[in-house]
């Protein structure tokens, strides 16, 4: 964008030198040609002082004569007639010249008055010409600018990504850290103890369910960060796409002040042309310069019709871009939205499952503590009868022993050792009774324990249910939030689109008008050209003109002089021969003047059919720029 400020700012000085360097060639054309009217001018003053020492010089003679003819004879009244109407002609002939004279030193003033104005134009184009450098210094110092803002952007993104990139692998390690944990704590309490692995790896469930909760709720951050991410970029397009738009809107107006400083240029040059131009091949030259500046104009305008084209094109297709990304989006919204109400589905049907296996584990123990109960009292009826038969059998032998007999005595001690071990097998049957009645304790205890904790289970599942559904629903409404955010984004990019039109319309038309009042100026052009030309060949008539009848005036002074020397000397004998080659004189002053009136003539209708000519080639490039206008529209 700056680069291509820099070089359009670039093309604008050099068009600002062109036009400078043009003007100059002109003031010195205008130099040359005042130089040439003062030299005329300063011919004619002479001219004029030379017939005014002739006329003196006539008028002097006459006196003279008249005083001859007061003391002589007197001459004819028609010679006197003839004298009087001469020096009338001399004196209108004087006063012309002197009016031409006035006429002279008005065309220089006027001349002086162009030269000042052209000076101005040169002051002014040179003032442009600085402009635009300034302006092309302005482009480059933005085009650095933004370069160094762009470079800024990459190494910003290439820091938030080395960062992200980190916090990633963080997270990764973080939850592989915990996952080991998790296992080394999940086989510890396997290892602990047999009884209470149905607890452990029930816990161990709930943690994989907290995990997977976890798990979830970070994907669902990482989503809604990528969302905000995406959002924040697509706002960082249209906004970058806003500012190239409004670096455009300034580089068209930068074109359009450059171009209407180029017109009023122009137009000074050619109002100093319409004043002093006065030759065929400036005119060409002027008319070939406005073709190629017209032609330049039309190039202008087809780059920037097309340039606008091409940028109302890219914004239509990141307009579009815009719009997949946002369906994509939300698409990947509603799925995983649904993968989060599946999980959650999947995750209700594993805790029922779960909590069908904890009932039926309780029913298990429960039934196992029914069946120790059971086998305790039987062994407890067991130890009482047999307690009972030793106490029975004691008794008896005690009889037998009192009677004092051996055989006996010896049985009775068997007995008694047997006695004394059932009664040890008692002891240790009552200590397993013990033991199992501690153990069934603590299955009981355990078997409370493990349904307290199945229903903080249950607690925890209900708990994360509606988590879960809170997320879900939080989720929706973020994922709502998004899609009104990426419908208000398609609709600042629709108007957007809308004003890039309207603009485009808007310099399409500004570009037409341009071209109407640049065709109106070459037309005016073309009429003053056209009317200066007609004053040039006027005054170059005028002159030649006026150079005729000095010289006319010069020969008829001269045989004035001779007749009135000649009437002098022979007195009125000469009157007729006088009159005769007076007569003779006047016809061929007559003679003379009407060949040099057919030369004249024939000199204007040859500039005629070349004016006519020249008109025909504008006639000819205005159908070719008007062609090119429809070409371009």
């Amino acid at each position: 964008m700056a680069a291509e400020e820099a070089a359009e700012a670039a093309e604008g000085s050099v068009e600002a030198d062109d036009a400078v360097a043009h003007t100059l060639e002109q003031m010195k054309a205008l130099a040359l040609e005042n130089d040439e009217l003062r030299r005329q001018h300063a011919e004619q003053r002479h001219a004029h002082i030379a017939l005014l020492e002739v006329n003196r010089e006539l008028q002097w003679r006459l006196d003279a004569l008249s005083d001859s003819a007061a003391a002589g004879e007197p001459p004819s009244e028609r010679d006197w007639r003839d004298v009087d109407a001469k020096l009338q002609l001399l004196l209108t002939e004087n006063n012309l010249l002197e009016a031409r004279a006035r006429e002279a030193s008005e065309e220089a003033a006027a001349h002086a008055q162009s030269m000042h104005e052209l000076q101005l134009a040169v002051a002014h184009a040179h003032a442009a010409a600085e402009r635009a450098q300034e302006e092309a210094a302005d482009a480059e110092a933005r085009r650095v600018e933004a370069e160094t803002r762009a470079e800024a952007a990459v190494e910003r993104e290439r820091e938030a990504e080395r960062r992200s990139a980190e916090s990633t692998a963080a997270i990764g390690r973080l939850q592989r850290e915990l996952e080991e944990a998790r296992e080394q704590v999940l086989r510890a309490h396997c290892e602990a103890a047999e009884g209470r692995h149905e607890a452990e790896r029930w816990n161990a469930h709930v943690s994989a369910g907290m995990a997977e909760a976890t798990r979830r709720e970070q994907l669902a951050d990482a989503a809604r960060v990528d969302m905000a991410a995406q959002l924040q970029e697509y706002k960082q397009r249209i906004q970058a796409f806003e500012d190239e738009w409004m670096g455009t809107d300034r580089i068209v107006q930068g074109h359009l002040e450059a171009s209407e400083n180029l017109s009023r240029e122009l137009q000074l040059s050619q109002d100093s042309v319409q004043r002093l131009e006065a030759g065929l091949a400036q005119c060409r030259g002027a008319l070939e310069r406005a073709s190629v500046r017209e032609a330049q104009l039309q190039g202008e305008v087809k780059q920037l019709s097309a340039r606008l084209e091409q940028q109302a094109e890219m914004l239509a297709r990141q307009a579009k871009l815009a719009r997949t990304a946002a369906y994509e989006t939300s698409q990947a919204g509603v799925k995983q939205l649904e993968e989060a109400r599946a999980a959650a589905q999947r995750e209700a049907q594993a805790m029922a499952e779960r909590e069908l296996r904890h009932a039926r584990t309780l029913e298990d123990v429960h039934s196992k503590l029914e069946r120790e109960l059971r086998e305790r009292r039987a062994l407890q009826r067991q130890l009482e009868e047999a307690q009972a038969v030793a106490a029975a059998r004691s008794a008896e032998r005690a009889e037998v022993a009192a009677a004092g007999d051996p055989p006996l005595r010896a049985e009775v001690a068997a007995c008694r050792r047997r006695a004394e071990e059932a009664e040890h097998s008692a002891q240790r049957l009552q200590a397993q009774l013990r033991q199992a009645a501690d153990e069934m304790a603590r299955l009981r205890a355990r078997a409370e324990g493990a349904d307290a904790e199945a229903q903080r289970a249950e607690i925890r599942g209900r708990r994360a249910a509606a988590q879960a559904e809170a997320e879900r629903d939080a989720m929706a409404l973020r994922l709502a939030q998004r899609a009104e955010a990426a419908d208000s984004a398609l609709a600042e990019v629709a108007q957007m689109e809308g004003r890039l039109h309207t603009e485009h319309e808007a310099i399409r038309r500004h570009c037409e008008q341009e071209t109407g009042r640049l065709r109106q100026r070459n037309e005016g052009l073309m009429a003053q050209l056209d009317d200066a030309v007609q004053a040039a060949a006027q005054l170059q008539d005028l002159l030649s003109a006026q150079q005729q009848l000095a010289e006319a005036y010069r020969h008829e002074a001269r045989v004035a002089l001779e007749q009135l020397s000649e009437m002098s000397d022979l007195g009125p004998v000469s009157h007729r021969r006088q009159h005769q080659s007076l007569q003779q004189l006047r016809d061929e002053i007559s003679r003379e003047q009407n060949s040099k009136l057919s030369s004249v003539q024939t000199m204007l209708e040859a500039m005629q059919l070349e004016l006519q000519a020249t008109r025909g080639a504008t006639e000819e490039q205005q159908r070719r720029v008007q062609t090119a206008q429809l070409l371009v529209l």
